[in-house]
């Protein structure tokens, strides 16, 4: 975890104690400077990933009752002391002393200077990253302003130590790569070089998008692929039905989830349509092929559980899979008229189904 200083609890050891004073409150704290796990380790959520959970130092090491989420312990922490995650930090570990939070070790690549400001704190009990599946770190590799720039050039040196350079290598997350990226696809479609391009200007080498494989190596895909009997390089079809098995295994199927339509702000030539369980925050998405939503223009169309806002756009797609032209939820502007009329006509039928299904519940109901 870091180069914090952590250990697990042992109930046999006479920890120290130490008055700590914090925002004007004090403190006793057992083992101050380290920070105290316990032994058992909790599974978190639907997914099979063990973890340890703090224990109290602010009151002699007792472990907290019934932890199953970050929650509980944010709650716990909230209720008995009115102290956030960071807070507790602040008060075990660094013993109030913001001198000893870790520092961003950012360098300015043109004045040389190091940034020294005090990294991004993420959790007590941080999870796994979901692409590499490597368990985080309580804090982020720098500051809030250079969170993603300091993980960069961490892995920049290391591929220099391995011979690798490049910024396509080294530095992929940047916003610079993003730009020459977004710059260069754009390039290739109106050249006709991409799957993307027009039909009409695509070289006659390059498959349409209809075609196009996707990634078996993902291990989530896979399994799906397996289950569905697909092979490795399947239709748009198919990884339009793979996209709705996905979303429905994120969460809950009565979880509340949002279809929405939203513009770009950097183009007037595409819309996007999608899904979410949170529209705030997916307006907050950096980018989308490149291109950023434009919030003003973000709205809800409909609202249902996860497994209809899923089917629903599995609908939308499988109708006008041969109008898809970015990524598999962008469309022509030009499109949206004829879009919105059948999106419509979807949206009624799903509305008149849940009315159906209330009527045939309530009378279930008051037949008990």
């Amino acid at each position: 975890m870091d180069e914090i200083k952590t250990d697990f609890y042992d109930e046999t050891k006479n920890y120290e104690t130490e008055i700590v004073t914090y925002n004007g409150e004090q403190y006793n704290v057992t083992n101050p400077g380290i920070l105290l796990y316990s032994k058992t380790k909790c599974i978190r959520g639907s997914r099979v990933d063990r973890r340890p959970e703090i224990v109290d130092q602010l009151d002699g090491c007792s472990e907290i009752e019934g932890f199953k989420s970050r929650g509980v312990r944010k709650e716990y922490l909230k209720n008995r002391y009115g102290l956030t995650d960071f807070d507790y930090f602040m008060i075990v570990y660094c013993k109030g002393d913001e001198s000893k939070l870790p520092k961003c070790t950012y360098v300015n690549p043109y004045t040389g200077e190091k940034c020294n400001k005090p990294k991004k704190f993420r959790s007590l009990t941080p999870g796994k990253a979901q692409r590499t599946g490597k368990r985080l770190g309580i804090f982020h590799t720098g500051c809030e302003e250079h969170a993603n720039n300091a993980a960069a050039q961490i892995a920049q040196r290391e591929n220099y130590k391995r011979g690798v350079t490049g910024l396509q290598k080294a530095d992929r997350n940047s916003k610079v790569w993003r730009e020459k990226l977004r710059i260069h696809a754009l390039k290739q479609m109106d050249e006709g070089r991409s799957i993307f391009s027009k039909d009409q200007i695509r070289d006659e080498n390059i498959p349409s998008v209809k075609e196009f494989s996707c990634n078996p190596s993902i291990t989530f895909y896979k399994g799906i692929a397996i289950r569905l009997s697909k092979d490795e390089t399947i239709s748009v079809e198919n990884c339009i039905e793979l996209d709705r098995e996905v979303y429905i295994r994120r969460g809950n199927p009565d979880d509340v989830c949002y279809y929405y339509l939203s513009k770009f702000n950097e183009t007037d030539k595409y819309l996007k349509h999608g899904v979410t369980i949170n529209l705030e925050n997916r307006a907050k998405t950096k980018d989308y092929h490149g291109y950023t939503y434009d919030p003003y223009s973000m709205k809800e169309l409909f609202s249902a559980d996860r497994i209809t806002i899923a089917n629903l756009e599995y609908d939308i797609k499988i109708k006008f899979k041969d109008k898809i032209s970015l990524g598999n939820e962008g469309f022509l502007i030009e499109d949206l008229d004829e879009i919105m009329l059948y999106i419509e006509e979807r949206i009624n039928y799903y509305k008149s189904k849940q009315v159906v299904e209330n009527t045939d519940a309530s009378s279930t109901t008051n037949n008990i």
